[in-house]
């Protein structure tokens, strides 16, 4: 139902149709409700229709903008918690090596022992020169 009619009747039969083709939520079980909608029609090429399309456009390009920053972002926090699991990782993996270079150290022997720092002392000496 119409509560402002034109007097073009076109326009009428044109709100008419628009307003069977939209499609609306049931709100509740009896299936009906009433709901006031507008409907704006525009002459195609006019001013009006120009900002409208262009006013689109611009939501649609800030719409587009804001869900590539997101996924930017959700990039950005997978890097972070990809390099934060191998610093940890590399991390447990230099205590791994230290704790198993002090166990060899301790099943040593004396003679080893000094022969393993004669060769730790070497090998600082190629490393300074």
């Amino acid at each position: 139902e119409l509560t402002n009619h034109n007097s073009n009747n076109k326009i009428n039969r044109q709100d008419i149709l628009a307003a069977r083709q939209m499609e609306l939520n049931e709100i509740d079980n009896e299936g009906g409700a009433l709901v006031a909608v507008r409907i704006n029609f525009t002459v195609e090429g006019s001013e009006f229709d120009n900002q409208a399309r262009e006013k689109q456009e611009q939501l649609e390009e800030e719409r587009q903008a804001k869900l590539e920053k997101q996924r930017q972002q959700k990039l950005e926090a997978q890097r972070q918690e990809q390099e934060q699991k191998r610093a940890e990782l590399e991390k447990q993996r230099q205590e791994n090596l230290q704790q198993q270079q002090t166990e060899n150290t301790n099943n040593l022997t004396k003679e080893e022992l000094e022969a393993e720092r004669i060769r730790k002392f070497r090998e600082r000496i190629q490393n300074y020169n």
